[in-house]
């Protein structure tokens, strides 16, 4: 405060001593809005008035962050667009306002610095560390209902081999040289009758 500074203006003028020091701003006061940050080196001159912290000021710029400041960490991308808002001052970032340790290579939510496995494929389910996180299926009823079918399929393979087998090894007659006989149809002849001699003709026969 300058009890014997500027005298023209209305020192209740916020417009013209933004902090009410009794500074007028553009004349005599070094520090308009009286944050701690003098003029020159404050980026929000005539910002939020009255002292501001280090811990409400990142980077040091004289602009609160969260109200007034659109950078908090300085590192060139806007607090909106900005996924890891204070990175460490004078860091090299990505389009994404990260570090290389703050980045998500793999994009699985785990940054690189925290992140074991920063290569995990897209999509896969991580733990902590960022790797993969191998899911044991419980196989006690699949393994019931799958034990029948294994049964017949068995079965049936076992089957299928023994038929295989049977027309493998099946024995096979060998062809006979005989010549083929005809059967030759008999002709039946009647016996032979003998006339009948009467008892006169076997007398007159005996007696010549």
């Amino acid at each position: 405060m300058i009890p014997k500074g500027y005298r023209d203006g209305n020192q209740t003028d916020v417009s013209l001593d933004r902090d009410q020091d009794g500074c007028h701003d553009d004349e005599e006061d070094e520090d308009d809005d009286g944050d701690g940050f003098d003029d020159i080196f404050d980026l929000c001159p005539r910002g939020l008035v009255g002292p501001v912290l280090p811990s409400q000021d990142f980077d040091s710029d004289g602009c609160v962050d969260g109200e007034e400041d659109v950078d908090d960490d300085a590192d060139g991308v806007l607090n909106e667009a900005d996924i890891c808002p204070r990175t460490p001052l004078s860091t090299v970032v990505d389009g994404a306002g990260c570090s290389s340790q703050q980045a998500d290579t793999d994009s699985d939510g785990i940054l690189n610095d925290d992140d074991l496995c920063p290569s995990t494929p897209l999509g896969e389910q991580v733990d902590s560390d960022g790797c993969t996180v191998i899911v044991v299926e419980n196989k006690g009823e699949s393994t019931e209902s799958s034990f029948g079918i294994n049964q017949v399929l068995i079965l049936i393979a076992i089957a299928l081999a023994c038929v295989a087998g049977y027309f493998t090894f099946k024995p096979v007659k060998a062809p006979t040289n005989q010549p083929h006989q005809k059967a030759v149809p008999t002709l039946e002849t009647e016996p032979a009758t003998t006339p009948e001699v009467s008892s006169e003709q076997a007398e007159e026969e005996a007696q010549a």
